[in-house]
């Protein structure tokens, strides 16, 4: 990359970083989420307050920033973690404005398009809550700004480069698409050669040294496990567990997701939200300046920005696994925030080249090329403030407070709650010990990352695997070792149906009944949930599952018009999240309402055409309707997808005996029983068929018939108390809790 003749100075480019970071930082300010925020918000607030470990990778260096930003506000962590990521996003968009202005040269037209940048809708939407990827961008911005400059002749920048992007690793690893660029900056150079050893030679060693040094700061989480952090996820008693957690093994690694799409799903899924961030015309833009580059003699600074562009959006799009119908697209958007200012540089050079142009086309008409320029600046991020601030404004995203509040206060005293799902956890561990809320309940993580003690001292040290083993054995012996203590969960799942133990929705929560424990009386407040952003994924999920608990327990209360109420409102904020609208088209099923749990299950299918679960209650649903031919085929569809779910065999074993088809059943519920042998539908078949159905006679058959229905709805509906409610004797085998 060789000097312009009007490379800008120090100077121009300094008030070009200022400039651009106050003006964003002002447009974040109004716009700043008040509390903890949906998502993992919750839980990074809660680590960087106390100084804990947050989940793989761990985020050490936003840990430790974080904790000083929460010097600021000690009670509330939260308002000052947001802040600092607003910070954070204003540094990289005013970095962006640096960068580009020695790329282009052109300083005003770069500080508009780096505010802009900051305005688009992905960086605005990270930038005003507790997240890890604004810093992430700063770092990243900050990185390529010293290899460009070191580039130009201070080759002490560009070891400084290496160094920012080890130290931005220890943050999160997408800073790492910014390595090859920086690397072909400090090897390629031949202006840096010395006298017979180019910096190909030179340079790797120290560089290697650097990124080493940066990424030391992830020795922070074994040395501060050792000491006992108040939230820790996970342990460090060797080597293994540190790179587990470092690597997110536990997730599956870098490649691995929840489910597989092809790479032209995902490809597709890259340019959606691209285009949600950076607006076509821009984008054409950014096209030719690619073009203008080359022209002009900049070819390799044309092939740096378009090989930055290729491994932060394309590249990353094919590298990393999700679908776009599995969960909300909003999800994957945070991956992409690195090809959104690769974009904006290619459209900063784009928008310099064609000031250029217009400055040359004018001449001497100052007055004419001072407006072009000014154009050129200010429509960029005004058109792009106009189309994201409402949008991006999280001033009134009390969601997760509400939530964590009405849970906390709907307890009685001295009460235990197990919270199940990470992100529910993170918003209620984030209120009960970051803000004090109910500090007489005692908090236990049935997710087992976090908030483990009640589970016994050793608990914590045991390896994840062991943990999830003996979970429902150390619950159970909590339970019963002291009976007066109230227990609830968010969740009814694990202990219903053992020892004579069951389940009743409280609300928002689930009263765990030991055998005579009677159901503490509730009268739950009408529920009001604040407005969510319906393409927000988390926001959206936490706002339908508090209605649709809601729907559940007033359905229990034997409320039917309220339950339905319920049931609507969360199939309104659920219209994009499949997994959601089949527990609604469940929960409608129960309610006796069809039409409505068929229009729930169509819209699950449409969005995930591969929710085996959703086709699962579909055929349950065709068999409870007297339609068995047709349950039967939907039953064989789902044993092609999975033909070793035993689930699946026991329940198609159910449609079987109800067609008469006896030896068949036997067959299917001894199949399921080989697969698993802890099937308890499975078990339970094989007893209601056992004598056989035909020695009873019409009467025999009727019998069997009721109990093949009671079974079913078990198996459509829930809690796994299979064996009273198939009018079948108690069975004492799971008394241990394993």
């Amino acid at each position: 990359m060789r000097r312009d003749g009007n490379e800008p100075g120090r100077i121009p480019l300094a008030l070009g970083f200022l400039g651009t970071a106050c003006f964003a930082l002002l447009a974040y300010l109004p716009t700043l989420c008040p509390t903890a925020y949906t998502g993992d918000s919750g839980e990074l607030a809660l680590a960087a307050s106390t100084l804990g470990i947050a989940h793989p990778p761990g985020y050490p260096l936003w840990t430790l920033l974080g904790r000083l930003a929460t010097l600021a506000s000690v009670r509330d962590p939260a308002p000052a973690l947001n802040l600092f990521s607003a910070v954070c996003a204003a540094g990289a968009a005013g970095l962006v404005s640096v960068l580009l202005g020695m790329l282009t040269g052109r300083v005003a037209v770069s500080a508009g398009v780096a505010l802009a940048f900051a305005m688009s809708r992905e960086v605005w939407a990270q930038s005003v809550i507790s997240e890890v990827y604004a810093l992430n961008l700063f770092m990243t911005a900050a990185a390529l700004v010293a290899a460009v400059a070191g580039r130009r002749g201070r080759p002490g920048l560009l070891l400084l480069a290496v160094y920012l992007l080890g130290l931005g690793t220890a943050n999160h690893p997408f800073v790492l698409l910014a390595a090859l660029p920086v690397a072909g900056l400090a090897l390629l150079s031949k202006r840096l050669a010395g006298v017979g050893f180019p910096p190909a030679i030179r340079l790797p060693l120290p560089m290697l040294g650097l990124f080493l040094l940066g990424l030391t700061t992830y020795l922070y989480l074994p040395v501060r496990w050792s000491a006992g952090p108040e939230i820790s996820w996970g342990g460090f008693r060797s080597l293994a567990d540190f790179l587990d957690h470092v690597f997110r093994v536990q997730y599956g690694g870098v490649g691995q997701g929840e489910v597989d799409a092809t790479w032209i799903d995902r490809l597709r899924i890259f340019f959606d939200i691209l285009g949600e961030s950076v607006p076509g015309p821009l984008l054409g833009i950014g096209a030719i300046g690619l073009f203008g580059l080359h022209r002009s003699g900049h070819a390799g600074r044309a092939a740096w920005l378009a090989l930055f562009f290729v491994l932060s959006g394309p590249a990353t799009a094919v590298a990393i696994r999700y679908s776009d119908t599995f969960r909300d697209r909003s999800v994957a958007e945070p991956y992409f925030l690195t090809a959104v200012m690769a974009s904006f540089l290619l459209c900063g050079t784009g928008v310099g080249f064609l000031d250029r142009l217009a400055s040359r086309w004018f001449g001497g008409r100052r007055a004419l090329a001072l407006i072009s320029t000014a154009a050129f600046t200010l429509l960029p991020p005004a058109l792009l403030w106009a189309r994201n601030h409402s949008v991006c404004d999280r001033s009134g995203s009390t969601v997760g407070a509400v939530y964590a509040e009405t849970v906390l206060r709907s307890l009685p005293p001295e009460a235990r709650l197990y919270a199940i799902g990470d992100n529910e956890t993170f918003l209620l561990g984030y209120f009960h010990r970051a803000q004090g809320l109910r500090p007489d309940v005692t908090l236990t993580d049935c997710s087992l990352n976090l908030f483990l003690e009640a589970y016994g001292a050793d608990f914590a040290k045991r390896s994840r695997p062991d943990q999830g083993r003996t979970r429902l054995a150390r619950e159970l012996d909590i339970a019963f070792a002291d009976p007066d203590v109230p227990i609830f969960y968010t969740e009814p799942i694990g202990l219903g149906g053992i020892r004579g133990c069951r389940f009743v929705r409280r609300g928002l929560v689930a009263q765990f009944l030991r055998p005579g424990e009677p159901p503490l009386p509730i009268d739950p407040e009408p529920l009001l949930v604040p407005d969510t952003d319906p393409d927000d994924y988390h926001e959206t999920l936490l706002a339908a599952t508090m209605w649709l608990r809601a729907g559940e327990y007033r359905h229990e209360q034997g409320q039917r018009s309220e339950a339905l109420a319920c049931y609507d409102e969360a199939s309104a904020r659920a219209h994009r999240i499949a997994s959601m609208l089949r527990l609604l088209g469940v929960a409608y099923l129960e309610l006796g309402e069809r039409d409505s749990a068929l229009a729930r299950f169509a819209e699950a299918l449409a969005l995930d055409p591969g929710d085996v679960m959703t086709r699962y209650h579909l055929a349950i649903h065709h068999s409870r309707a007297g339609r068995l031919t047709e349950s039967l085929a939907a039953f064989d569809s789902l044993l092609v997808a999975e033909p070793d779910h035993p689930k699946f065999h026991a329940v198609r074993g159910i449609v079987l005996a109800k067609s008469e088809r006896w030896a068949e059943a036997v067959r299917e519920a001894k199949t399921a029983l080989r697969l698993d042998p802890g099937t308890e539908i499975a078990r339970v078949l094989l007893d209601a068929l056992r004598p056989g159905p035909e020695t009873g006679g019409e009467a025999g058959r009727a019998e069997v018939q009721r109990r093949l229905e009671a079974l079913e709805r078990r198996a459509a509906f829930g809690p796994p108390a299979l064996r009273a409610d198939a009018g079948l004797p108690p069975d004492d085998s799971s008394a241990d809790g394993t």
